[in-house]
């Protein structure tokens, strides 16, 4: 079976809390060159998405698009940094008594404070997501090779019609040769 060496896939999901969507297109290139667009914090799946796209796909330029987002608040947790709160405080109520200046603080200005409030991220289970994000990538790349199997049957039937264009050719010239 001919497959075009260009192609798009695309596909969605869900794992480990996430919503993943997985882009990916080709172009055509002597060799396998792979590059993996995803968030910053998700890089440690990198190397598992490169090796999936390589059970795939043997040559081309593949950019692989991964945007992933929490389905839920769950692994999020805001706190606050008391020490540091209570430290701009009372410079707060100092500048607004030795320079007689009203103290208009509300609470939402003081949490605007740089470094009050703390975000942290629960630890992410890295096997769970590059697990479902080579699972959504599969699905991808199973409709990237549907397209380029579309696209190869279109560059057969071209091919093959202008074999026969050829061949009429052929016909002619050797019809009239003698």
């Amino acid at each position: 079976m001919i497959k075009s060496m260009t192609g798009y896939g695309s596909a969605k999901g869900n794992a480990a809390g996430f919503e993943i969507s997985i882009e990916l297109k080709s172009v055509n290139n002597r060799y396998l060159e792979t590059a993996v667009r995803m968030p910053r914090s998700f890089l440690f799946a990198e190397e598992a998405v490169k090796n999936t796209v390589q059970r795939h796909i043997s040559r081309g330029k593949v950019d692989v698009f991964v945007n992933i987002n929490a389905v839920s608040v769950d692994d999020v947790k805001v706190s606050i940094n008391e020490p540091l709160l209570r430290g701009y405080l009372e410079a707060v109520k100092k500048v607004s008594e030795e320079y007689g200046l009203s103290n208009d603080l509300t609470a939402l200005s003081a949490v605007r404070f740089p470094d009050v409030l703390l975000v942290e991220r629960n630890e992410l289970d890295a096997e769970a997501i590059s697990a479902g994000i080579c699972s959504v990538l599969e699905e991808a790349l199973r409709d990237f090779d549907a397209m380029r199997e579309r696209e190869g049957e279109k560059l057969k039937d071209d091919v093959l019609t202008r074999l026969n264009i050829i061949d009429s050719y052929v016909s002619r010239v050797e019809a009239e040769a003698p």
